[in-house]
């Protein structure tokens, strides 16, 4: 069967866009979203010429229909709106708030500062952008923090499904078309990559996704946390969790990949040292067990009802005394719900508190930011500034039993932390006296050989404390890490069950809304950079500082900032600022990774 999908060069103006895709399939103005979104050009203005017989692209056209071949020229006439570059900031007008939309091309640009503070590391490897194809950030944000879960891809990788529009089953479709795209977003050297398979999967699969408004019938914005769960309750149909023996072959292979490229996957996070319960790939990497017990606190009623289900997000709910993300993770635990009450016979008020009792590797996070407005008809945003750390401890959160199970492992962190210490103040203790050494001797006698040589030595033995033995201030995060990295089983490459669970986790993704309403707005993707390999370590030991190891390092590691097909590098920073407050972009989902001991 031929494929659809096409590859085409667009020229406009004095400008040529090379290796466009088509999807001849997809409705036209699939395709002059596209074309908007590189040119600046609204559909409406759009003039695509180079078609046999002179015929037209138009909204309406069955492209199909129109012979379009492969590698083919196409010709684009028409202008940006107000006839500006499609990178030209709009003069906002005094005194007002601009709140930049998916597709406003005119919205303000980030301040040059915000830029200039960006940090320049030649060693960190900066993954492709996502072409945005009309309102499509949502998903582009999603899938580019799923990017960030290695056990995801190897475990997509291990998937042999087609992707093409002849596989009938809705969820299979999306579930290939997902490993191909992640797959190429692991090519380096590629500035941007067109995701219109995936769209075309994820709207196949979920009709809401391609929903239509306005006088052209654009694609509407849609909810990021909704695509998430859409992406995660496929792929937990199609992927089954790996056996406890091993993984596939290619699955393996994947995650070695994964693991030389920088990418260390997640130990296994729950309290009894293996993934959370679950049939599937997606529960044993994201599934937290939870225990919730709801006791009627109603007059006449004793009633106690406990239950156990598996979630894969941990709510935030925000009110007026949460401040902090630990603060809206108890606000959402403990609650008041209305429900039947059997002694009653009537609908009574109860308590609910919830205790999470296995971790997953990754814990994701939503903060519940939409409230709707009965009046104004619309899930109006909540600006209110809730913090978030890049260190989480849930263990405050957990059931008595998950707490006695991590006990041990958290003490053992806790020794090794304070040894971490211990030497790093012990060898700067020895860094300070052999500096001192060296000014001593330089100062009695610094004409005479011996003294000039006993200067030499203490600076050498200066230049090699100093260089093994710089003190970090946050060594104790470094005993939370292992150098053997963990299969999606959670068993240590070196030793299986080696790693064990503290409840700690590091914060590598923020997905981000910008805007006063969930059916509008921007989303971007935040993500903690990979380290740099050994390689690139090693080539910069001799030309540069030691590269460090720990947390420090970690804390310095650059993040990246993916705004569809716009990467820039960032600084955490410039992350912990997302926290609310105002229309800049506000945290709406995290991604933690959890810390092995």
């Amino acid at each position: 069967m031929a494929t659809s999908v096409l590859t085409v060069t667009v020229k406009w103006r004095k400008q040529a866009f090379p290796d466009v895709t088509l999807d001849t399939a997809l409705p036209a103005d699939v395709f002059q979203s596209q074309l908007y979104t590189l040119t600046g050009v609204p559909p409406a203005r759009q003039t695509i010429l180079g078609l046999r017989g002179g015929k037209k692209i138009t909204a309406d056209a069955d492209l199909s229909k129109l012979g379009i071949k492969d590698r083919q020229t196409l010709m684009l006439l028409g202008s940006p709106e107000a006839d500006t570059p499609a990178a030209a900031p709009a003069k906002a007008g005094a005194g007002t708030t601009h709140v930049a939309d998916d597709l406003d091309l005119d919205a303000p640009k980030e301040d040059a500062a915000a830029l200039s503070a960006a940090v320049a590391t030649p060693t960190i490897a900066v993954p492709p952008g996502l072409i945005n194809m009309g309102n499509t950030c949502y998903m582009n944000s999603v899938v580019q923090v799923l990017n960030r879960v290695p056990e995801l891809r190897a475990a997509l990788g291990g998937y042999r499904g087609g992707a093409g529009e002849e596989v009938l089953n809705p969820s299979a479709r999306l579930t290939a078309s997902l490993r191909d795209l992640l797959s190429r977003l692991n090519v380096r050297g590629v500035a941007a990559i067109n995701p219109s398979g995936f769209i075309s999967a994820l709207r196949t699969a979920n009709p809401q996704f391609a929903e239509r408004a306005g006088p052209v019938g654009m694609f509407t914005q849609q909810d990021a946390e909704e695509c998430w769960g859409e992406i995660l309750t496929r792929l937990s149909s199609t992927l089954p969790a790996p056996a406890r023996a091993g993984d596939a072959a290619a699955a393996e292979s994947e995650s070695a990949a994964a693991t030389a490229s920088g990418d260390a996957p997640a130990a296994a996070a729950n309290g009894s040292g293996a993934p959370a319960a679950g049939a599937n790939a997606v529960d044993s990497l994201f599934g937290i067990t939870t225990v919730a017990v709801d006791t009627c606190t109603e007059e006449g009623s004793t009633e106690t009802v406990s239950r156990r289900e598996t979630v894969r997000t941990l709510k935030c709910h925000i009110v007026q005394s949460v401040n902090h993300l630990a603060d809206g993770l108890s606000a959402a635990l403990s609650e008041t719900i209305d429900m039947v009450s059997a002694s009653l016979g009537r609908s009574a008020r109860w308590a609910r508190v919830s205790r999470l009792d296995t971790l997953p590797p990754y814990l994701a996070v939503q903060f519940v930011r939409f409230a709707w407005k009965p009046v104004e008809r619309v899930r109006a945003k909540i600006l209110r500034n809730v913090s978030f750390p890049l260190t989480l401890d849930v263990y405050d959160f957990c059931t008595d039993e998950s707490r006695t199970r991590m006990t041990g492992a958290r003490e053992r962190a806790r020794r090794a932390a304070d040894e971490v210490a211990t030497r790093a103040a012990t060898d700067l203790e020895a860094t300070n006296a052999a500096m001192e050494d060296v000014g001593d001797s330089a100062t009695a006698a610094p004409a005479a050989a011996d003294s000039a040589a006993a200067a030499r030595t203490a600076g050498g033995a200066t230049d090699r404390a100093a260089s093994s033995s710089v003190p970090d201030a946050d060594a104790g995060d470094s005993a939370m890490e292992t150098s053997a990295p963990a299969d999606i089983n959670g068993s240590s490459a070196a030793s299986s069950g080696s790693e064990e669970v503290t409840g700690v986790y590091e914060l590598i993704a923020v997905l981000t809304h910008q805007g006063r309403a969930a059916d509008g707005g921007h989303y971007v993707a935040w993500v903690k950079a990979d380290p740099p390999t050994a390689d690139a370590s090693a080539s910069t030991s001799s030309t540069g500082p030691t590269q460090r190891t720990g947390s420090s390092a970690a804390s310095a590691t650059p993040w990246i900032k993916l705004d569809d097909n716009k990467v820039s590098l960032t600084t955490a920073e410039e992350v912990l600022k997302l926290s609310g407050g105002g229309d800049w972009h506000t945290a709406y989902m995290l991604l933690y990774r959890a810390k092995r001991a």
